[in-house]
């Protein structure tokens, strides 16, 4: 059993490390649409396209969060 999550934890690291590597250039690249001389854009597409990634992040790292595996089922009809 410890070589299996030993091998899980690996493949975990091994496909991090590529998938965050590609986003990480990915972002570069996003940021490389700054230049005014090349490309014209407003401060509201802007706003939208980093609110737009800032969601998608956020919602990866709640995937990551502990979850409580005793849910409290309440009911109230105030």
């Amino acid at each position: 059993m410890h070589d299996t999550i030993n091998l899980r934890s690996i493949k975990f690291r091994a496909l991090a490390e590529q998938r965050v590597s590609k986003v990480l250039n990915t972002i570069q690249r996003i940021g490389n649409l700054s230049r005014r001389p090349t490309y014209e854009y407003s401060q509201e597409q802007v706003a939208k396209m980093f609110g737009a990634m800032r969601a998608a992040l956020d919602e990866a790292e709640a995937k990551f969060a502990p979850t409580d595996n005793k849910r409290q089922l309440t009911f109230r009809l105030d």
